[in-house]
């Protein structure tokens, strides 16, 4: 199936290159990194939430621990924590 995207210029050109270099064509680069992409996003499972108990045995809401951890990243200043 033939799809036309647009790619930001200095990727391309550093997947053209990677590609050559590799010795592969830029289409079975690019949908290496598809295939990579698509498996890694299908493997996500929902995040488990955990029941918090705070100081004087008040029951914290519950969360689920992403959002927990981007709470404590953005906390840090940190934008992207990957």
């Amino acid at each position: 199936m033939k799809q036309t995207i647009d790619i930001a210029d200095a990727l391309l050109l550093e997947a053209k290159g990677l590609a050559k270099k590799r010795g592969v064509t830029l289409r079975s680069l690019v949908e290496q990194g598809l295939r990579t992409v698509v498996a890694s996003l299908s493997q996500k499972k929902e995040a488990k939430k955990i029941h918090l108990h705070v100081v004087g045995g008040q029951t914290a809401n519950l969360i689920k621990w992403n959002d927990m951890e981007d709470a404590l990243y953005r906390d840090e200043g940190k934008t992207n924590r990957k």
